[in-house]
């Protein structure tokens, strides 16, 4: 079946804070490919238009030191770590998983929320 990948950079004041990698199966998506998501919640767009709910889910977060990628893209500085977060969420669809990894710059900013 395959998934899709999605890669996405969000900024906060036109600051880089949060690069998110996600795996999504390539099912009950037709046509996801063609969706502009800038500026839009992943999220949204799942319950929306693909009646797709996050259910809950787990993580692992543990600080790291960067990769070069990872310190460009959020413009860390040398030595600067980064929170890493690995996430499985379930959903409301049978077999239909989220995986996202996520690499977020905490220097300023909070990460918070439930699920």
């Amino acid at each position: 079946m395959g998934c899709v990948y999605m890669e996405r950079l969000s900024y906060v004041d036109e600051v880089p804070v949060f690069y998110d990698i996600n795996h999504l199966p390539n099912t009950y998506l037709p046509r996801i490919t063609t969706r502009s998501f800038e500026n839009k919640s992943l999220f949204e767009i799942l319950r929306k238009h693909y009646q797709i709910e996050i259910l809950g889910g787990e993580q692992k977060l543990k600080a790291i030191k960067p990769d070069d990628k990872i310190k460009q893209l959020l413009k860390l500085k040398s030595g600067q770590p980064v929170l890493h977060i690995e996430r499985k969420l379930t959903t409301n669809k049978a077999g239909f998983n989220i995986y996202s990894t996520i690499y977020f710059n905490s220097d300023k900013h909070a990460i918070f929320g439930s699920f």
